[in-house]
């Protein structure tokens, strides 16, 4: 744990999705060699900070305020009305390049915190389109979550084929139709491939056990990972997945990466070099 400096400024930091936790912690931990951090996380975000830093339940006892902006709860939306009951100033950190204003709704009521961070200048320039935005003041912070990965990318032979994980929202239908792209995808691929299959950090929906049964049954190698990201990364030579955060981040790195979701591929996926297949 973190140890707490005197005098100086102390940052609350609230997280409950896998995506904003990330980039929330890895942001606290470069931020804590100039400011106490403290936490208070929920869901995926607790295995994700690990009691990294102090766990604080009082707002009213630090300076400042920063959440993440997850879709799985209103936890962090809880926080940023809390804060601005109490007058603590509260910022919101975007994991992400759309949904934006949906992000900030509780019940159709907005929940506005009184400054929007951004990972990029594409999250910046989503973010100034939402009228919902004007009043407040939007700034480009920087991603240290994909900082970090890119620093800890080895040069291992890339020799695996990445199957990335993401848990989907909506109809069996709709499960059925991506789960028939997702395997066309790799149906040109020799059963002899070595499969890595990195589950969600929230775990494996009802897709992800169809998916793992499919790879199961058409390849000889299927390795569920729990290695670190950095390192699947390493070793694999083609990246697949639906619209996980990780495709964009490991097309950056200039990964071959595919999504198979190519007639609903978002342009972000796109402007990132992401493929449709």
């Amino acid at each position: 744990m973190e140890k707490m400096q005197p005098n100086r400024r102390t940052v609350l930091v609230c997280a409950h999705d896998a995506g904003g936790a990330n980039l929330l912690y890895h942001w606290a931990i470069n931020a804590a060699k100039h400011i106490n951090v403290e936490q208070r996380v929920f869901g995926p975000a607790i295995k994700i900070f690990n009691n990294q830093f102090k766990s604080n339940n009082d707002i009213r006892e630090v300076d400042a305020v920063l959440t993440g902006t997850g879709w799985q709860s209103s936890f962090e939306l809880d926080c940023i009305a809390e804060a601005k009951t109490l007058g603590v100033k509260v910022y919101a950190y975007l994991d992400h390049w759309v949904n934006y204003v949906a992000r900030f709704k509780a019940l159709d009521t907005l929940v506005l915190p009184d400054g929007i961070w951004c990972a990029d200048e594409l999250a910046r320039s989503e973010a100034r389109r939402c009228t919902e935005f004007n009043a407040l003041p939007v700034k480009i912070v920087g991603n240290y979550y994909w900082s970090s990965v890119r620093r800890e990318l080895s040069l291992a032979t890339e020799k695996t084929i990445l199957v990335v994980h993401e848990p989907v929202r909506g109809s069996l239908k709709k499960q059925e139709s991506l789960l028939q792209r997702f395997e066309s995808c790799l149906a040109l691929q020799g059963d002899s491939e070595t499969i890595r299959f990195r589950p969600h950090p929230s775990g494996l929906d009802d897709f992800g056990k169809l998916q793992l049964k499919w790879l199961r049954n058409r390849f000889k190698t299927v390795v569920i990972s729990e290695a670190s990201l950095a390192q699947d990364l390493s070793e694999s030579k083609w990246v697949i997945g639906y619209l996980s955060m990780v495709l964009p981040m490991a097309a950056s790195f200039g990964k071959k990466v595919s999504s198979f979701s190519k007639d609903e591929l978002p342009d972000y996926m796109s402007q990132f070099g992401v493929k449709g297949v």
